[in-house]
């Protein structure tokens, strides 16, 4: 079975348990370069599509699940780099 084949047969999620605590001012920000991808965060889901980014504190557990083959951008930003 070939990648191609394992990609199209397989739905791919990972879930990240963050060890961050709620004060901690770190942002965790996912573009959406190409295809679907469904996030989910402190219970609530949504479904991000090529353009578009969604950015929430990364002190959050959540979800990445791909729905249709995608390329994603993760970018985390902590307090230090935030704009004054």
């Amino acid at each position: 079975m070939t990648i191609e084949q394992l990609s199209e047969k397989s739905k791919v999620s990972f879930t990240v348990i963050s060890k961050l605590e709620r004060n901690t001012k770190e942002s965790e920000i996912c573009s959406v370069m190409s295809g679907i991808v469904k996030i989910t965060y402190s219970n609530q889901t949504y479904v991000s599509k090529k353009g578009e980014t969604i950015q929430f504190g990364a002190y959050f557990n959540h979800k990445y699940e791909v729905l249709e083959d995608c390329e994603i951008i993760l970018t985390h930003i902590t307090e230090k780099e935030f704009p004054a």
